[in-house]
């Protein structure tokens, strides 16, 4: 995951540096890694369970940001199977995330990204997403917004 927010911070200017190489996501994680090291050392395990929480958050956001790209590539740029199937994944990994909050947001993602989908619906996707975000501990900061 380290890697792919990385590359997605570049698609949806999250980046943390001027070079765009770091996203934000990897900047905080590493903070958050940090402070859950200190915690640890301190014997101060509920803490820690409340910052891995907070990590467990952050790893979702490049899986919803590769959703959103490859929803957007296959509705507006003819993406191919390809291009299907890296969204299909990416929706796979977030997906029961999601339907844990909101089972009808979840639905609305996988119908537009499922293997075989009849028709995908960037907007769509990205709105349902984005109503759940509170409840993942996100922010629309953290995703960003698609700039390619």
């Amino acid at each position: 995951l380290h890697q792919l927010a990385d590359k997605r911070c570049k698609n949806f200017n999250t980046c943390a540096d001027e070079a765009n190489t770091m996203s934000n996501v990897n900047k905080q994680l590493l903070q958050l890694f940090n402070v859950g090291q200190g915690q640890l050392q301190a014997g101060l395990c509920d803490d820690a369970r409340e910052t891995t929480a907070k990590v467990v958050d952050l790893m979702y956001v490049p899986m919803i940001q590769g959703t959103q790209r490859y929803a957007y590539k296959v509705q507006n740029l003819s993406g191919g199977e390809k291009e299907k199937a890296e969204g299909a994944v990416f929706a796979a990994a977030v997906l029961p995330r999601v339907f844990a909050e909101d089972e009808a947001a979840a639905q609305t993602i996988y119908d537009s990204m499922k293997v075989g989908a009849s028709a995908t619906d960037h907007k769509k996707v990205k709105k349902a997403f984005e109503s759940v975000y509170s409840a993942l501990g996100i922010k629309c900061s953290d995703v960003g917004g698609l700039m390619d």
